[in-house]
């Protein structure tokens, strides 16, 4: 059993040590309670013999000495005396037994969100490559449902730490009695332990299962949620509702199979320890001289099983939670992950430009390096084009200038200081990023709009809007800017999303605005007026234009064509087409075609 619950607690032990005095508090009150609890059933001996003749009883030491502490009280008086007493003690152990409730109450709520908070931190300072490689779903069960299991498996360690002192507090009240037939009781109890681990050793593996199904389920709502236009449009709702069904039915099964399994072990335990009970029953009527003695023993002992059966039950519970504390264990570790390492250096702005030196990077376990040498400059108060087909490099480059990730080789300076040496916050809040992949909060437009400048006034909110031709259709809406989005910005088209987000980026007033087709889903009209504002902030920040659609950039300074993780050429719009290389082809290949127009480079 103590194998059992080191090897539990091991993982845990770190949370457990950042509450060591709650948790010291809870098992003191616990075993203090359980030793209540063992003085109160003792005190049942002179109790029981005052009863009779009052003559007195017959036994061992222990048997005598607690007949004497009541010697002194006349014998009409003794009766009441002992119950009085018994009343008090009865009295003191149900104060106790609150504390200890109340304590694991706090404890929990505690445990939880500390859990909680640490594992959204771990997510908030793990590299960005932790996110691209662990299903959101799974860190989502993590947070949302592990951690719970995770804080009442704390609970159920303490609880296990209290029901031994209970335990022992018994034992040693029984030894006292008779240790030649405690002796003999062990025994059997130690039989029934054992009868009761065969049969919950399959529990572990249930445990496992829970958490597995649990977790598909959860992936199953996400999808579902997220996709439901797609799921609509399609007609795939009868489709949806039987994968979900099949999961939750999965949920049902295996959590009622881990119950009944659960549910068995209390029965079969009462069962043997019931016809033990009745055997010492059996035995204490045949010795009537010591019977007040022999009928503590039996109470005790009767009091005994169910605390064995809890204390069973405890590390089965303890068994079928191993993998959400693993689970807990393996998000918050540490020495598998990567972490960004901030600089120390504040980042005040961007006044020069930003210079890449001969930069290469490559993603673990990939076949080629996604950048290779690249050496480009973007300077301040001009926008830079990056272009290039698919996997050229281009979201790679992003992703280095806002510090997602580091290269594995070269340098990036901004304005000449090495990117690393800037405090990772103040560095991104100088950089605004539009991209293809649209996120809204679920909150007001203006909230949204203020997200990366939350102090800034109602007047300047309107003005990035009207720069990012969103004003005229919040003004429309029914709350105007106090409109709520809805989850991912639902409620608006994907070109008012995208506009939104623009006019984000430009209320931040960054040093780098980094747009990533921020275009895409916008009408020509709507185009038209974002890169006149576009226009109208050079010379305020370093814009860098990630550009499928080739007729975006016609008006860029500078123009940098990647192809498989190298710079292949760069320079104007013009000079490029005139060079007739990588890029005047790429053009070629995309107007060829009017309908190619619109399409990303391949």
């Amino acid at each position: 059993m103590i194998g059992n619950v080191r090897e539990f607690a091991a993982p845990f032990m770190p949370y457990v040590r950042q509450f060591p005095r709650l948790v010291s508090g809870t098992v003191s009150i616990g075993a203090l309670s359980a030793l209540a609890e063992g003085i109160g059933v003792s005190l049942f001996i002179p109790l029981l013999s005052g009863l009779g003749d009052q003559s007195p009883v017959q036994g061992g030491n222990f048997v005598r000495r607690l007949n004497g502490v009541f010697a002194g009280v006349p014998a009409e008086h003794r009766v009441s005396t002992i119950a009085g007493c018994l009343l008090a003690v009865i009295v003191l152990r149900s104060a106790l037994q609150y504390g200890t409730q109340a304590l694991y109450s706090l404890l929990d709520a505690r445990v939880g969100h500390y859990l909680r908070s640490n594992i959204f931190k771990q997510c908030l300072d793990v590299e960005f490559s932790y996110w691209e490689r662990t299903p959101t779903d799974k860190l989502l069960s993590t947070l949302g449902t592990e951690t719970w299991r995770a804080s009442h498996a704390l609970d159920t360690l303490l609880s296990l730490a209290i029901t031994l002192s209970t335990l022992m507090v018994y034992v040693a009240v029984l030894l006292l009695i008779s240790w030649p037939l405690t002796l003999l009781v062990a025994v059997a109890l130690l039989a029934i332990s054992v009868l009761a681990r065969l049969l919950t050793r399959r529990l572990v593996g249930l445990g496992r299962l829970a958490t597995h199904a649990n977790t598909v389920l959860t992936k199953r709502t996400i999808e579902t949620f997220e996709g439901m236009n797609v799921i609509r449009v399609f007609g795939r709702e009868d489709y949806e509702k039987r994968r979900f069904d099949k999961a939750s039915s999965r949920v049902s099964r295996v959590f009622l199979r881990m119950n009944l399994m659960k549910g068995s072990i209390g029965p079969v335990l009462e069962l043997c320890v019931g016809v033990l009970v009745v055997a010492l029953l059996v035995f204490a009527v045949s010795f009537a001289d010591n019977l007040p003695a022999l009928l503590v023993f039996l109470l005790i002992l009767y009091r005994l099983q169910p605390k064995v059966r809890a204390a069973n039950e405890i590390l089965v519970t303890l068994d079928t939670l191993r993998a959400p504390v693993a689970a807990i264990a393996e998000v918050l570790s540490r020495e598998d992950k990567s972490y960004m390492t901030s600089g120390p250096v504040p980042c005040r702005g961007l006044r020069g430009g930003i210079r890449f030196e001969c930069v290469g990077f490559e993603y673990p376990g990939a076949e080629r390096a996604a950048l290779e040498g690249v050496s480009a400059v973007l300077p301040f108060g001009q926008t830079t084009a990056l272009v290039g087909p698919s996997g050229s490099g281009k979201s790679t480059f992003v992703k280095l200038l806002i510090r997602l990730y580091d290269p594995s080789s070269g340098q990036i300076f901004f304005d000449d200081e090495p990117l690393r040496v800037f405090e990772l916050q103040s560095l991104r809040k100088r950089v605004a990023i539009v991209s293809q992949n649209v996120y809204l909060f679920e909150t007001s437009i203006r909230r949204n709009i203020a997200y990366g400048h939350p102090e800034a006034s109602y007047e300047a909110i309107v003005e990035a809007a009207k720069q990012a031709d969103a004003h005229e259709f919040i003004s429309t809406l029914p709350q105007g800017y106090e409109t709520r989005v809805g989850s991912r910005g639902v409620r608006l088209s994907g070109g008012q999303q995208q506009r939104i987000t623009l006019a984000r980026a430009i209320l931040a007033q960054p040093g780098v605005l980094i747009l990533d087709e921020a275009t895409n889903a916008l009408d020509s009209m709507s185009e038209g007026v974002v890169q006149r504002a576009l226009h109208a902030m050079r010379g305020k920040c370093a814009i860098v234009i990630v550009a499928h659609r080739l007729a975006t950039i016609e008006q860029a300074d500078n123009i940098i064509v990647l192809d498989r993780g190298q710079v292949r050429e760069q320079g104007s719009f013009q000079e490029l087409l005139r060079r007739n290389g990588l890029f005047a082809r790429l053009y070629e290949l995309q107007f060829r075609d009017p309908a190619a127009a619109a399409q990303p480079l391949q």
